[in-house]
């Protein structure tokens, strides 16, 4: 178990919320299970703690019953790993996802075939690629709306990263 305290857990959302520059009318379509870092963040405590309206699946790799529910219930935002977005898009008529404005992926890296899909077939839709570790809250960067593409993102708020050498364990 890793123990994370009110106030890191807390913070981490509030970071991610100003680094997605989500809006207060925003949908989110819920598909990552609880038992995740990245599904019980970023699917329970964040509509929990901004108020933003969600609609949940009951299973994330139900491809053809997600692109059905987009399409009825008109979400705006929507996070996933890559392999549940790869599913979705091969088999989602592009029609079905016009209502997702933020993509947010992560979990896994994320393949640029994802970020072409997005380009060509969703212009209103931006995908961003984050990355996290349940040891960190879980987010720790997270690429933002406005910012071209750039491996997974800037770190956020009052996130600090140090990059070592694998050998020598020095800075580098």
């Amino acid at each position: 178990a890793v123990p994370l305290s009110h106030l890191n857990i807390l913070s981490n959302q509030r970071a991610a919320l100003e680094a997605a520059q989500l809006e207060a009318e925003s949908i989110l379509y819920a598909v990552l299970p609880p038992f995740h870092s990245f599904g019980f963040s970023v699917t329970g405590l964040l509509p929990l703690l901004s108020g933003m309206r969600v609609c949940y699946a009951p299973d994330p790799t139900d491809s053809h019953g997600i692109a059905k529910a987009i399409a009825y219930y008109h979400p705006t935002l929507f996070f996933s790993a890559p392999s549940f977005l790869k599913a979705l898009f091969r088999v989602a008529d592009a029609e079905q996802l016009t209502s997702l404005k933020l993509i947010v992926s992560g979990a896994e890296k994320t393949p640029q075939e994802l970020f072409d899909y997005v380009d060509q077939h969703l212009p209103s839709a931006s995908l961003l690629e984050g990355y996290g570790i349940t040891e960190c809250s879980p987010i720790v960067t997270l690429q933002r709306p406005s910012d071209p593409r750039l491996g997974v993102g800037k770190p956020l708020c009052n996130v600090q990263l140090l990059i070592v050498d694998s050998e020598s364990g020095l800075p580098v």
